[in-house]
């Protein structure tokens, strides 16, 4: 069966596609080295399977393609199709039914994200092609956290709402630096981890 996609799934399509290898490159890079630095130095030695799987996912980035060459080519799909358009539209659907206490602040987000693509628009290439790394990863986050909203659901809070949370400390000037930490309950909701009462 082959499936169709409309014009404006496409240039959709078509724009999202470096933004996600360059995202879950850098972030299954990230999720090992974590677990390799939680473990300590039983996760460096070649007795466990971790220094195997980071040597494996190290190549994510290589592979599929450097993040500098994926926001070179996200900015080459912002320019010839409407897939950063569709993208907005998208993230501002995706919100509207949410209740998070933090959606307006998204909004202001995305709000902020479309003024600041209709400069970088404008620019010369090498200042846009020096400012879109930043524009670029602020987007992404945003995205997901579009993504986070619109399905968060009463059987999925317990990892989803953390997940949001985590996300939106990168978007928010961080005024809440001092927070208290998480309480254990919340760690092993995050690390799937059953707890035993």
């Amino acid at each position: 069966m082959i499936y169709r996609i409309n014009e404006e799934e496409g240039h959709l399509l078509r724009f999202l596609t470096p933004m996600l290898k360059k995202s879950t490159a850098e972030d299954a890079v990230y999720s090992v080295r974590e677990s390799m630095e939680l473990m300590g130095g039983i996760g460096y030695i070649e007795d466990t399977i971790i220094p195997k799987i980071m040597r494996d996912v190290m190549v994510l980035p290589i592979w599929e393609g450097a993040g500098n060459i994926m926001i070179l080519d996200m900015l080459r799909a912002m320019g010839k199709s409407l897939g950063m358009k569709v993208l907005f539209k998208e993230m501002e659907q995706s919100i509207q039914r949410s209740e998070h206490a933090s959606k307006s602040i998204v909004q202001g987000k995305i709000k902020e994200l479309r003024s600041l693509f209709e400069q970088l628009a404008k620019q010369p290439r090498e200042i846009a092609e020096r400012s879109a790394k930043y524009l670029f990863d602020e987007l992404t986050i945003t995205y997901k956290v579009c993504l986070m909203l619109a399905t968060q659901r009463e059987t999925n809070e317990d990892w989803i709402l953390p997940a949001i949370d985590y996300y939106l400390t990168k978007l928010i000037p961080k005024q809440d630096l001092f927070k208290p930490a998480p309480d254990v309950q919340l760690i092993h909701h995050l690390i799937a981890w059953e707890i035993k009462k």
